[in-house]
């Protein structure tokens, strides 16, 4: 069983970045602007309910921009998983992901992660790249979820 620490000073004192940005978009595009858990829809123009989700916290730099560690939830579903029930966000990230990348996340969020500001940028233009080419597909019709290419 995984251990995790979401104290209410590690969740706040992380401050938002253009990083952090394109990947609650990318994240909440690939789930179709749904909610992963209630399936509530967030069509254009009302988007402001639904919250990209981090099962290990944003202050942990390995799993921040990781995929398998981000959902997207509505408000109501991501306060309830990620204060409320924690037990049940881990139920729910195992049946996501499956035994195998479930290890592996956990594995991951415990490794000590070094990244240069370069190899930052890179990723950051590789997610910006991934979320352009999902919106253009939903653009084009595509509905459902949609995977897209994880930088590492």
């Amino acid at each position: 069983m995984a251990v995790v620490d979401v104290s209410r000073a590690e969740v706040w004192a992380v401050k938002r970045d253009k990083h952090d940005k394109v990947m609650s978009d990318l994240i909440r595009c690939r789930a179709d602007w749904k909610c992963e858990r209630c399936n509530c829809e967030y069509p254009p123009g009302r988007r402001g309910g639904l919250e990209c989700s981090h099962f290990y916290g944003r202050s942990k730099q390995s799993t921040r921009h990781y995929p398998d560690n981000l959902s997207s939830f509505c408000t109501g579903c991501h306060m309830h998983l990620g204060k409320v029930a924690r037990d049940k966000y881990e139920m729910f990230i195992r049946m996501e992901l499956g035994p195998d990348r479930f290890d592996a996340l956990v594995q991951r969020a415990n490794t000590v992660y070094k990244i240069t500001k370069a190899e930052k940028e890179e990723r950051y233009q590789h997610y910006r790249a991934q979320f352009k080419y999902m919106e253009r597909r939903r653009k084009e019709g595509a509905i459902g979820w949609l995977d897209f290419v994880a930088w590492d």
